[in-house]
């Protein structure tokens, strides 16, 4: 028996968002991945959910996540907690390195 795909939805604040959204937006595995290309903070910061709904019960989930520039305060607790875990540094004040949601970025080599 071939398995039923979920309906899935995004939205931004209260608007949805759409493959016809102005933005672009682009979806892949099956709607529950949304690309947000050429990034632009001041049109895309803000508040997105996604909802996937089971066609045969109806029974629903719903995530959300907020999307914004942190403040700098964040970025080096951010970076001081993952070089502390990541990297096991016991001793010493780790280097501080900046980790960009850009999906262009890539992590340094080690």
């Amino acid at each position: 028996m071939k398995s039923m795909q979920p309906n899935v939805f995004w939205q931004k604040g209260y608007a949805a968002i759409t493959k016809d959204s102005p933005r672009n937006y682009k979806f892949f595995e099956n709607d529950q991945v949304l690309h947000i290309p050429k990034f632009d903070p001041a049109k895309d910061n803000g508040k997105y959910s996604c909802k996937v709904v089971d066609k045969r019960s109806g029974a629903a989930l719903n995530r959300e996540v907020e999307i914004g520039v942190p403040r700098k305060n964040d970025l080096e607790d951010l970076c001081n907690t993952l070089c502390s875990s990541y990297c096991g540094i016991q001793q010493g004040t780790p280097k501080k390195q900046f980790v960009s949601h850009s999906s262009n970025a890539n992590m340094p080599e080690q």
